[in-house]
């Protein structure tokens, strides 16, 4: 029986050594488990294209532009039989005030004026009296956009011929004092800012302008002044060949490279300029208010 035992007890041995050599066996064979590596190196980024509905243009087609609504920059004013009665406008240039006398505008044109010929910067009103007619006469309005051309059709306004200013007699005389004082006003200004010999030149020239000639005077004031000078002369002078004369001079001064234009010499050489014009011509019955005469109206002339 001890011979069973110890056969049993070798045999159990054995089984367990074979069990433990199976089990080291399979875990020498058993693959090992590789830690995940970490790529440090940077990815070039993708593009992702993304697909999705077009948003609305906000792009208007020329069809979608609404037209700018012209703008009325004066009234015809018709009579019955659409003759032309009188002319109101908006104008940035082609009118020069003069005078010192203010003419009264009265209160139902002046209204209408007001609300419907507004004024911007640097431009005034115009009033063109075309022709007489009676008071009573009733007017038609026919608004004049920035072209010349007519916004729809006449209709009536309310206002009368009554309503507008008479016309007054504009004599010639009148209007050739006012230009020589207010010429002389700018002459005697730069007159003074010249040096003692250039004024005794001046002073000679007054009487006689051959006092001018071969001077060696440049300086701004003389010019200034001999430039005033020459228009003095050109609205006093009546003969068309001395006046062109005194032009040609005249430009031969403001040419100068030390001449200096004023914004009061640019005003009168225009006023000047009109009554040249005007000398052999019919003076119209114009009435002006510009952007810096307070509201006021006074007498004007076309360039």
């Amino acid at each position: 029986m001890s011979n069973d035992f110890d056969f049993f007890l070798i045999l159990s041995v054995l089984a367990i050594l074979f069990v433990l050599w199976l089990l080291i066996r399979s875990f020498k064979t058993q693959p090992k488990t590789k830690e995940p590596s970490i790529n440090t190196e940077k990815k070039k980024a993708v593009r992702i294209e993304r697909i999705h509905s077009k948003a609305q243009s906000t792009c208007t087609s020329p069809n979608d532009i609404k037209p700018k609504k012209p703008r009325v920059m004066g009234f015809l004013f018709l009579l019955n039989d659409k003759s032309i009665f009188a002319y109101v406008r908006v104008s940035s240039v082609g009118a020069q005030a003069w005078g010192d006398e203010t003419i009264e505008i009265k209160a139902p044109l002046l209204r209408f004026i007001e609300r419907f010929l507004r004024t911007e910067d640097q431009e005034s009103l115009l009033i063109d009296i075309i022709r007489e007619e009676g008071p009573s006469a009733d007017l038609l309005a026919q608004a004049i956009d920035e072209k010349g051309m007519p916004l729809g059709e006449p209709y009536p306004v309310g206002l009368k011929a009554g309503d507008f200013p008479m016309p007054q007699p504009i004599y010639l005389k009148q209007l050739k004092r006012w230009t020589v004082q207010s010429l002389t006003m700018a002459y005697h200004s730069a007159f003074y800012r010249s040096t003692a010999a250039e004024m005794a030149i001046l002073m000679k020239a007054e009487n006689n302008l051959a006092a001018l000639k071969n001077t060696s005077f440049d300086s701004g004031a003389f010019l200034l002044s001999e430039a005033y000078l020459l228009l003095i002369k050109l609205v006093e002078e009546s003969c068309h060949h001395k006046r062109s004369q005194l032009w040609n001079r005249y430009w031969g001064v403001i040419e100068h490279d030390n001449f200096r234009y004023t914004e009061q010499l640019d005003r009168l050489e225009r006023l000047v300029i009109s009554q040249t014009f005007v000398q052999t011509q019919k003076l119209p019955f114009l009435l002006m208010r510009t952007s810096t005469s307070s509201g006021k109206w006074y007498n004007a002339l076309n360039y």
